[in-house]
């Protein structure tokens, strides 16, 4: 159980990110945890992933998760990398926006098809 809570609408990422930069996002995550989670007991994946368009979109994740992320990714992957995340992060949590809901069935959907684009990528780089 617990709240949860989810970032709405897509962050553009200037300049244009390459494949070279979603391979190192994707190990980003996997490797680097906010400061925050080395406090606690329980760990939440990073909710943000890149849509086909190459743009951040947020899905569902409990408690603060899509806000400990995105303070996390943009301060310690792509500003040193010189890139700018440009859009409004509005963070919404169960039952506080109407017609927005948490749950999104196509940004879910979405989410595994970045999960197999990005292998994809992996797996044809020459890098």
């Amino acid at each position: 159980m617990g709240c949860w809570t989810r970032a709405l609408g897509r962050l553009t990422v200037s300049p244009q990110p390459d494949n070279k930069l979603l391979t190192d996002f994707y190990e980003f995550n996997k490797t680097y945890w906010p400061e925050e989670y080395k406090r606690a007991d329980e760990w939440f994946e990073n909710t943000w992933f890149f849509d086909k368009d190459n743009r951040l979109v947020c899905c569902a994740g409990k408690f603060f998760e899509p806000d400990i992320w995105y303070k996390h990714m943009r301060d310690q992957f792509f500003d040193p990398r010189r890139y700018k995340l440009i859009g409004d992060l509005d963070i919404i949590g169960e039952g506080e926006a109407e017609g927005n809901e948490i749950w999104d069935q196509t940004i879910e959907d979405e989410y595994q098809e970045w999960k197999t684009r990005v292998s994809k990528i992996k797996r044809d780089a020459d890098y």
